[in-house]
């Protein structure tokens, strides 16, 4: 019987032959999504080497195991499939074998009906040439209408609702006063700032203070 272990602070790996063209792989700790690529790497890498015919996986020792580590599982077992070799499942706790029921490894396997595809250079710029188009018909739209609409209320005054529009006014006019005076005090603080780095070079800092005024 030949041992060779693989040990990893979050699993284990072991794997003993048993007889001619009989490997047995020892799996303990916990397999998780942050151990996935690892844990596939480790596995193929101890049993590049072996010659065999038929793979046992022991998962008596496996104290976690969540949906990654299940597709890890599956991808090992598809691996070998592909080279005839069968792989089979010994051990297995009740709660480990209701993850591994969890996940059908069946409709997993099943290609999606659509295949996508990487489109090429000219679908992406026909693709951003139709975004652009839409936008600028939905803008040319919104113009047409507030132009009829301005149009409309010209021929029949009557029909505008005279009060919202002047409180409207009111509100994005004076009552906005505050904001846009505090927004244009703030840009021209950056504004100073960031070219002080500049005007610090040909000693000229004493205009800084002019700036922030001219942005004000």
């Amino acid at each position: 019987m030949k041992t060779l272990p693989i040990h990893n602070k979050e699993y284990g790996l072991r794997i003993e032959e048993r007889e001619p063209g009989h490997v047995v792989l020892f799996i303990s700790g916990r397999i998780a999504l942050e151990d996935m690529k690892s844990f596939l790497s480790e596995a193929k890498n101890i049993l590049e080497n072996k010659a065999f015919r038929k793979l046992d996986v022991n998962l008596g020792k496996v104290t976690y195991l969540d949906s990654a580590g299940t597709l890890a599982l599956f991808q090992l077992e598809e691996d070998y499939a592909g080279r005839s070799i069968p792989v089979t499942y010994h051990d297995v706790t009740d709660e480990i074998k209701g993850i591994l029921h969890l996940l059908n490894q069946k409709a997993h396997d099943i290609p999606p009906l659509v295949q996508r595809k990487t489109p090429n250079i000219f679908e992406q710029a026909g693709e951003s040439t139709r975004r652009i188009l839409d936008d600028f018909s939905r803008v040319l739209n919104f113009t047409g209408e507030l132009f009829i609409a301005l149009i409309h209320s010209l021929f029949k005054p009557r029909l505008v609702r005279w009060n919202d529009v002047l409180f409207y006014m009111k509100r994005a006019g004076a009552d906005g006063l505050p904001i846009v005076g505090l927004i244009s005090f703030l840009m021209g603080l950056i504004m100073a700032f960031m070219s002080s780095l500049q005007l610090r070079q040909f000693g000229a800092n004493i205009y800084v203070a002019s700036l922030v005024a001219v942005a004000w």
